[in-house]
């Protein structure tokens, strides 16, 4: 009787940790199930309020420097999304007029964002490497806005050769800029947007510059 009784007592034992583990586990995996429901819903959030603001740019007469804008909100958008499932990435075309002489916004079409936030990225490492650069105590940004005797009296003495390699930089300065702001400063019609059709959000925007 007495083994009985013990053999009983362990059997139950048993039992009740196997419920206490299995209890355990289910409260484990639903918290964890709704932990996820809160950073899907989050997400959800996040993503919504990209696409509500990207849906802001779906106007006329928006500028160069706000289709930049809207080109790294979209690869910011982009790099948030890519790991969620049933999102497709927004893309972004832009048409624009030639830009005389311009060394890197070459192209008159851009199909890709990545192709114009590269080429900007590009061309304003270019102009803050020549701004910070001195030449006689002087960046090259203070030279090219000096009137030219304030130029002359500050290279007195030194040699025609390294002028001329001076004012190269000041004018290279100059025109990158230039080329910057003519692009932010060029008009674009109203966008196409195209929308999925379930969700509703923005699949893709085509700018084509006014006069186009």
């Amino acid at each position: 009787m007495e083994n009985a009784s013990k053999a009983l007592i362990m059997a139950g034992s048993i039992l009740l940790a196997v419920l206490i583990i299995t209890a355990l586990i289910y409260t484990f995996n639903q918290i964890s199930n709704l932990k996820q429901v809160e950073a899907s819903t989050e997400e959800e959030k996040v993503l919504a309020q990209y696409s509500k603001e990207i849906d802001g740019f779906d106007k006329a007469g928006l500028y160069g420097s706000e289709v930049l804008s809207l080109a790294n909100l979209i690869e910011d958008y982009n790099i948030k999304q890519a790991d969620l499932k049933n999102y497709e990435p927004i893309e972004l075309k832009v048409t624009i007029t030639e830009i005389i002489g311009a060394e890197y916004l070459k192209t008159t079409e851009y199909t890709k964002y990545k192709d114009l936030t590269n080429d900007f990225k590009k061309i304003e490492s270019e102009v803050n490497k020549l701004k910070k650069k001195v030449y006689y105590g002087q960046t090259v940004e203070k030279l090219s806005g000096m009137t030219e005797w304030k130029f002359d009296e500050i290279m007195k003495g030194v040699s025609d050769q390294e002028i001329i390699k001076i004012k190269e930089d000041i004018n290279k300065y100059q025109n990158l800029n230039t080329e910057i702001q003519t692009f932010k400063n060029k008009r674009f019609n109203k966008p196409e947007v195209k929308h999925d059709e379930a969700t509703g959000r923005v699949l893709s925007v085509t700018y084509k510059e006014i006069g186009l």
